[in-house]
């Protein structure tokens, strides 16, 4: 199975950025992808035998979103997205922000 298998018909990708060192929620997730549907986190496991792993939400589920600067020295970006499931997004600072820009402009 790839990404695109998990996609709904006519769903079209607005965003798709790989997020090695991103933390959601405690787990490590490969890629995170915003779609005009939902909010996508995604990764691959297995070396031989693979699996896909993916969390969702709807766009339209999502209540508010909160950004703010973790750390002193090596600072890091946490992001924490609100709806039915509260979702905490940790990273490096420029890409949580650039996250958070993205995520600001997709939801409604």
């Amino acid at each position: 199975m790839t990404l695109e298998d998990l996609l709904l018909p006519d769903e079209e990708i607005k965003y798709r950025r790989e997020i090695p060192n991103f933390k959601i929620s405690g787990e490590v997730y490969g890629e995170i992808i915003i779609t005009d549907k939902r909010i996508i986190f995604y990764r691959r496991d297995g070396l031989i035998f693979k699996k896909d792993i993916s969390e969702t939400m709807g766009l339209s589920k999502i209540t508010g979103l909160k950004f703010k600067e973790k750390g002193r020295f090596n600072k890091k970006g946490l992001i924490e997205i609100y709806g039915p499931v509260k979702y905490t997004i940790e990273g490096k600072l420029d890409d949580a922000h650039y996250l958070h820009q993205t995520l600001l402009q997709k939801i409604e």
